[in-house]
C-alpha cells in the first residue's frame, strides 16, 4: 500500500512503497497531453507499444532467386533476394503490395549496409 513522505527542504509530499526498509518513489504514468491525470496501463488506457518489427508476408520460392516479403505494422517492408550465394535487399516505408508485385522486374535490390 502507497505511502506519503515529505520532501525536506521543498515539504513537498511524494508517494512512495516502502520495500526491503528502503522507500521507492512511485511515479504515475499519463498520457502526455497536456493537463491529463489519465493513468496509462489501465484497461480504459493500455500503455501504447508500436510494433515495429518486421513479419514475414510473403514467400515465392518456385524457383532461384528466391524472395521473402517482410512488414511491419506501419507499412514498413522490405524484400530479401536470395540466390546460392548472395542475399539483396530492398525497403519502403509504404506499398509492399506494389513492390512484391515488382519484385522479379522494377525493384532494386542492394547490400545490406546500403539499404538498411
Amino acid at each position: 500500500m502507497p505511502q506519503t513522505v515529505t520532501l525536506p527542504g521543498t515539504g513537498e509530499k511524494v508517494a512512495v512503497d516502502k520495500a526491503g526498509g528502503a522507500d521507492y518513489q512511485l511515479m504515475k504514468l499519463t498520457n502526455g497531453e497536456a493537463g491529463s491525470t489519465d493513468d496509462i496501463g489501465t484497461e480504459a488506457h493500455p500503455l501504447p507499444i508500436k510494433d515495429s518489427g518486421y513479419k514475414i508476408s510473403d514467400l515465392d520460392m518456385a524457383e532461384s532467386p528466391f524472395y521473402f516479403g517482410y512488414v511491419t505494422s506501419l507499412g514498413a517492408w522490405y524484400i530479401l533476394k536470395l540466390t546460392d550465394t548472395q542475399a539483396r535487399y530492398a525497403k519502403g516505408t509504404t506499398g509492399y503490395s506494389t513492390a512484391w508485385g515488382n519484385r522479379k522486374t522494377s525493384v532494386s535490390y542492394d547490400y545490406y549496409d546500403v539499404v538498411f
